[in-house]
């Protein structure tokens, strides 16, 4: 599951309230100014002004520090997510290669089985023509005999009969 997470950054989006001028004299706080309240007091606010300025830049010191931490953790997240989302898509590319490679074999084996039917089909065809050449060969001589026969049989009837008919003219 990959966790979205919302970073906001310490960047101030604001100015600091020791970089604003509310006397109007020209000074902030960071530049000196230890009463930004009053137009007339510009000074080093004897030593005051840089201890809230080392309190202050420890105290963002510190919230830049926790900000900090908690975008390592954010990427620490972020880069296991990633792992894991990689380790995923590889499960998932091997499965489908898996897949394919097994439906692919599938259709294979059934254009095989289908190239078998035909050639199996084709030699029988071929072995009925062969058989059909043979009948028609066996029929045609078969017949050429059987007229040979009728006509050799005609020809003895024919050449008796022309006997007969001689003789009986002979007998005139």
């Amino acid at each position: 599951m990959l966790f979205l997470l919302s970073i906001s950054c310490l960047t101030p989006t604001t100015t600091h309230p020791y970089d604003v001028d509310n006397d109007g004299d020209g000074y902030t706080e960071f530049e000196g100014d230890c009463n930004d309240l009053n137009p007339d007091v510009i000074d080093d606010c004897n030593g005051q002004l840089d201890t809230i300025l080392l309190e202050d830049v420890l105290r963002r010191l510190s919230e830049i520090e926790e900000h900090n931490q908690q975008l390592q953790a954010t990427n620490l997240l972020l880069e296991q997510d990633i792992q894991r989302l990689e380790s995923e898509l590889t499960d998932l590319q091997d499965d489908y290669n898996e897949i394919t490679s097994e439906n692919l074999t599938h259709i294979q084996n059934q254009i095989d089985g289908q190239n078998t039917n035909i050639n199996t089909l084709a030699q029988k065809i071929a072995e009925q023509n062969d058989e059909m050449e043979n009948v028609e060969t066996t029929l045609s001589t078969y017949v050429e005999e059987q007229i040979q026969d009728l006509l050799l049989e005609q020809q003895t009837s024919f050449d008796i009969l022309t006997q007969d008919i001689a003789d009986q003219w002979s007998e005139f």
